[in-house]
């Protein structure tokens, strides 16, 4: 039998590391659902303040972790919906639930209980859900044969990579020859016009250095002048501290990669990221906006990927969804290797009237948007047609 315990005070769950972890691992998912970095993110986004942090048990076994936040959704004039949303929701493109085996049993107890005790719900969010992942067929089926079968599923955007199978030179030789001129050339260019220099930190006593250099950077960075000031990090925003509180335990473990390009001794781009056992997260890419003739954070990032094939990393996921600036790049396309499917998945609370009519509407919206596309894919299609008739 199933049994839910709850908690919603920071200080409760301090004492979970060992047993998070330790279901994280058996359950082969990412460094960004982890003990460290799900109570940064508590720590950032509410202050230490009340979540719902829902765990299931068999047996005394922890077999499932959820943890959730509470929120309002206005849909229509004064139509307001209670959602409930992971917390790890849009971080990365590589969400997934924190269950023993995929064992849906402990989703599904969980829902039961958020009925009983937050009766309030109205929709269920769980965005950047990993597409393809080992049991996503069986994620879906048991979402359908379900009582909460109510549920509406979106294509999100591509999670790009990069595969680090063998050797850097090995990786190049695959590569076209265009990047690999292009690659040679910002650095002939860099080493004719200045004195480039790269370093590597991460230690714990480096934390500080760091994120003075980081400040540094983003003090003159590409994104002010980009409308993209929301992405810049300071120690004194939520972005800031979430990036300071994680990456001082990261340190301690020795998971936290931060590259830096120095230009004629001027610290000019900076690459961060966290390894976990076998991948990599990309966090952040920033450069001067005075070097950019240089293509200082190119540059940087050559040299991280040098440095996770050193390290034996497998694969580096290049792609930050909830950043601002921080999406499909061109210049992270030429470096990927290849790209992960997501999803958003909404659940609808059929016992409320409004989310579930909230669920037909936006069904019947997406049938009409489908319709209304292969209409005009059809219509293109005849008129391609007509052309090589007319040619003809």
């Amino acid at each position: 039998m199933i049994k839910i315990e709850e908690i919603n005070k920071f200080d409760q769950a301090i004492n979970l590391k060992g047993q998070w972890d330790k279901l994280v691992d058996e359950a082969g998912l990412d460094v960004s659902l982890s003990f460290d970095f799900v109570m940064s993110l508590w720590e950032a986004y509410f202050g230490k303040n009340d979540i719902i942090l829902l765990l299931t048990r068999e047996e005394n076994e922890l077999t499932g972790i959820f943890p959730l936040y509470m929120s309002k959704e206005n849909i229509v004039g004064a139509i307001t919906l209670n959602k409930i949303s992971l917390l790890t929701n849009s971080f990365f493109l590589h969400n997934d639930f924190i269950i023993k085996n995929k064992a849906l049993e402990s989703f599904d107890a969980v829902l039961h209980y958020l009925d009983a005790h937050y009766n309030g719900w109205d929709i269920f969010e769980i965005t950047g859900y990993a597409v393809g992942v080992k049991n996503d067929s069986n994620v879906m089926r048991w979402l359908s044969q379900s009582r909460y079968k109510r549920f509406i599923k979106r294509k999100a955007p591509e999670s790009l990579y990069v595969e680090l199978d063998g050797s850097w030179e090995e990786y190049m030789h695959k590569k076209s020859s265009n990047f690999r001129y292009d690659l040679q050339r910002k650095a002939k260019k860099l080493e004719k016009d200045g004195r480039p220099e790269v370093k590597y930190f991460g230690k714990p006593e480096e934390i500080d250095l760091i994120f003075d250099k980081v400040n540094e950077i983003e003090s003159e960075s590409w994104r002010i002048n980009k409308g993209t000031k929301g992405a810049i990090i300071r120690r004194n925003n939520i972005r800031g501290k979430l990036y300071e509180s994680y990456f001082k335990k990261a340190a301690a473990q020795d998971k936290l990669l931060a590259v830096f390009l120095y230009i004629d001794g001027e610290c000019a781009a900076f690459v961060l990221s966290i390894i976990g056992k076998k991948t990599c997260n990309l966090w952040n890419v920033g450069y001067k906006e005075k070097f950019k003739k240089y293509s200082p954070g190119f540059i940087a990032f050559e040299h991280t990927v040098k440095k996770l094939f050193e390290l034996g990393v497998e694969e580096f996921n290049i792609e930050i969804a909830e950043w601002p600036g921080m999406g499909h790049m061109e210049w992270k396309k030429r470096w990927a290797t290849g790209a992960k499917e997501s999803c958003w998945i909404w659940l609808y609370n059929g016992n409320h009237l409004y989310a579930l009519s909230i669920y037909y509407l936006r069904r019947l919206s997406g049938f009409i948007k489908n319709i209304g596309q292969r209409i005009r894919r059809l219509g293109k299609n005849n008129v391609q047609k007509e052309s090589v008739s007319i040619l003809i």
